[in-house]
């Protein structure tokens, strides 16, 4: 097996192929004891012995024809098992011969020939001749010992192509060292064969998901052309980047130091006495609401923010305080979050650029708009965040009926996007997952690397929206950012733990359902009533 072979536009189709059968049996041959005989020297000869000598270096190769490219020649130089003869075919070339390769551009010749090795006993390939073929040759992908051969049963060799290049680049370079690991563990375990099998299967567990379903199987097939980045396309955290997460690292170290040295320079009984004051009547509501809203984000991977505004505004809580609050809560989640995608490499520099800078001055100017508006215009601006919010929790619960909407072309314009995202989710609090991630995978681009490329976005827009929170408003309504972030924490390794087992498909819906209509009772409450 060694690569596709091509057939042209003419080519015979037999029925297996016909009528969707692949009776091809795979083999791989150890061609160091085959002798091997290429007739032809062009540029299909050229293709023939390349793959050949590249997957079998050390097999004994006769190439004859009447003229012969350079570039064999060069092959020769390298490789002493390869013996040229430049003339013409004769019938004694295939005495001694195992497997024959024809690649000339005569046909007649080809099916002369073909007939001389049939009588003879041996197996032969002819170039854009299917059925004329005793075996196809397979496209390789080999990474070390691993060796995979595809074939399409010679329907279509670019299909084989794109699926050697898509194995090529999504099975790593050091695989070797996963397949002697195993080999030696193989080779401890006491017991029958099936016992090992048993064993090896139990410890090969972790590199299995679950099998997918038959749309998951449809949406893997769709993004598969887009699943290439080269490494340049990886982001590496330098610069302005890294010192703008240093600086918010040393940040939020400070504000921790001054609250504790503040709570330590109270006696603790003094301290234990006012807590309940400090906190208020509503803590515990704040503490289940970013339980719910982490616990809901951490197993379906969305709502976080349009959860804990919708449920926030429920309480009567201005939405700058709102925004601020979820803001400063996003800085942990998905700096974690988005640092874990950079250290995996899901992140896309180009698109991550992209996306931060506008993502950044749209955080920043919604978070002044709303701060300014907040004053007199909250029978406006309250009913008109929870409009918003109840077209995100149509769409959640579009997501969880699997409404499928027409792809559309690869978006252009991600700064417009992204600075309208930051915008909204500084004015909303919430929506910069729903609306930039939906949209670019809608858009046609890799989810994996959109989705990385958007959380490490995340972190520095909650960053910039959150220091300007805290200019123009200070650090009131602490007792619901402690909220959150208490039942966060709580709700990450809950979340994280039964994310495999929980139908989430009804969980989008019934999700949507609820910000719709909480989002409903809040519109009532403040145009209505008011």
């Amino acid at each position: 097996m060694l690569s596709e072979t091509h057939i042209s536009p003419a080519a015979t189709v037999s029925p297996g192929q016909r009528n969707g059968e692949n009776r091809l049996f795979p083999v791989f041959l150890k061609a160091e004891s085959l002798r091997f005989l290429i007739v032809g020297g062009g540029k299909v000869g050229l293709e023939k012995l390349g793959a050949l000598l590249a997957n079998a270096p050390r097999a004994q190769v006769k190439l004859v024809a009447p003229h012969i490219l350079p570039e064999i020649y060069a092959y020769a130089n390298a490789s002493h098992r390869l013996t040229l003869i430049e003339r013409a075919f004769e019938t004694h070339d295939l005495d001694d011969i195992d497997i024959l390769i024809l690649a000339t551009e005569d046909h007649r010749l080809n099916q002369q020939i073909h007939a001389l090795a049939k009588a003879r006993g041996i197996l032969t390939n002819v170039a854009d001749t299917p059925e004329l073929c005793d075996f196809y040759l397979s496209s390789i992908v080999q990474k070390g010992q691993l060796k995979i051969a595809i074939s399409t049963n010679g329907l279509s060799p670019t299909i084989a192509k794109r699926l050697r290049e898509w194995f090529t680049e999504v099975i790593p370079d050091n695989i070797d060292s996963l397949l002697y690991r195993l080999h030696a563990i193989r080779d401890q375990l006491k017991g029958d064969f099936a016992f090992k099998v048993q064993q090896l299967n139990a410890l090969t567990a972790v590199f299995t998901p679950p099998y997918p379903s038959a749309d998951g199987q449809k949406k893997a097939a769709q993004i598969a052309p887009h699943a290439q980045q080269s490494p340049k396309s990886q982001l590496k955290i330098t610069g302005i980047y890294r010192w703008i997460a240093l600086l918010a690292a040393l940040g939020l170290m400070g504000a921790g130091y001054g609250l504790i040295s503040r709570l330590l320079a109270m006696p603790w009984h003094d301290w234990l006495a006012q807590l309940p004051d400090l906190l208020g009547k509503n803590f515990i509501w704040f503490l289940v609401g970013g339980f719910l809203a982490k616990y809901i984000d951490g197993t379906l991977g969305l709502g976080y923010g349009t959860i804990g505004t919708t449920y926030l505004l429920s309480f009567g809580i201005p939405p700058a305080q709102i925004s601020k609050t979820i803001h400063i809560s996003e800085i942990f989640t998905s700096g974690l979050s988005g640092w874990m995608h950079w250290h995996y490499r899901n992140v896309n520099k180009k698109l991550f650029r992209a996306l931060v800078w506008p993502g950044l001055i749209g955080g920043i100017g919604g978070a002044i708009l709303i701060t300014h508006l907040q004053h007199g215009s909250l029978h406006i601006v309250r009913p008109l965040i929870a409009l918003y919010t109840f077209f995100l929790g149509a769409n959640i619960l579009l997501k969880g009926l699997r409404f499928r909407r027409k792809r559309q072309r690869k978006m252009k314009r991600v700064g417009l996007l992204g600075m309208i995202g930051g915008f909204l989710d500084a004015v909303a609090g919430g929506g910069w997952g729903t609306l930039v991630t939906s949209t670019l995978i809608a858009s046609g681009r890799n989810p994996k690397y959109v989705v990385g490329s958007v959380n490490l976005a995340r972190f520095y827009v909650a960053l910039a929206g959150s220091a300007t929170f805290l200019v123009l408003l200070g650090l009131s309504q602490w007792q619901v950012l402690l909220g959150l972030l208490i039942g966060g924490a709580l709700a990450s390794p809950l979340a994280a733990r039964t994310t495999r087992s929980l139908p989430t498909r009804q969980l989008l819906v019934i999700l949507g359902i609820l910000v719709m209509l909480l989002s409903v009772w809040i519109m009532y409450k403040t145009w209505w009533i008011h």
